[in-house]
């Protein structure tokens, strides 16, 4: 029985399943692919999830500013000017 299984008192057992969906485009992402990206600008940290496709157009967009700059410790990051 998967672990996710409960069951109750007449013997039915409810499984909960829960799907990634990719927060750009609204679409389902597949059990095992997809990811939740990390990543801060301006001060603020923000988390998306995204499937395969749009997270390699992320790191490419964000690419050649990653490339340019500088990467610091989070807890010892740099003041804004």
């Amino acid at each position: 029985m998967d672990r996710a299984a409960r069951w109750h008192d007449g013997g039915m057992a409810t499984r909960i399943i829960t799907t990634l969906v990719d927060d750009l485009d609204g679409t389902d992402i597949p059990r095992g692919l997809g990811e939740t990206i990390r990543f801060g600008i301006d001060g603020r940290n923000f988390e998306i999830d995204l499937a395969d496709e749009n997270a390699e157009s992320l790191r490419g967009a964000l690419g050649p500013f990653m490339a340019a700059g500088r990467r610091v410790n989070a807890a010892k990051g740099r003041a804004r000017r």
